[in-house]
């Protein structure tokens, strides 16, 4: 029974991840540590929790037992999903921008204040669940 390179990938990516996250900010003062490495050099055009959540979607979808017809409209489905998250917000603020002008800055101010706890968080969800699939793909 072969290996599929799937989950080992997932794993790579998700320690890769780990270890620039590592190099890129303190975890207390939330600033930037001094020194380049290659790995923030790779990351620098990334963002790594897009980059995340978008390899485990297709990781899962490529590791459903679904028709290519299904895989288009998971991947569609994916999208949609991924792409409200700003499109809702935008098309909401262009419609009343003064109802929503508040409520948007204040969301903008707080995410800025706590975006090193949140990108923490994110992560290290998706790192979770990225790892017991690639655990459980190897032990499959």
């Amino acid at each position: 029974m072969a290996i599929s390179p799937i989950p080992i990938i997932a794993v790579i990516l998700v320690v890769l991840l780990l270890i620039a996250n590592g190099l890129g900010m303190t975890a207390a003062s939330g600033q930037p540590k001094t020194g380049v490495s290659w790995i923030k050099l790779l990351l620098s055009a990334v963002n790594p929790k897009n980059l995340m959540m978008c390899a485990a979607a297709g990781i899962a979808i490529s590791q459903g037992r679904l028709s290519t017809g299904g895989q288009i409209v998971a991947v569609a489905v994916f999208t949609v999903i991924a792409v409200s998250s700003v499109a809702l917000p935008v098309i909401v603020y262009v419609a009343d921008t003064a109802r929503m002008r508040r409520p948007l800055d204040a969301l903008k101010t707080w995410l800025e204040r706590n975006n090193t706890t949140v990108m923490f968080v994110l992560l290290l969800v998706i790192g979770v669940v990225l790892i017991g699939k690639g655990i459980g793909g190897l032990i499959d």
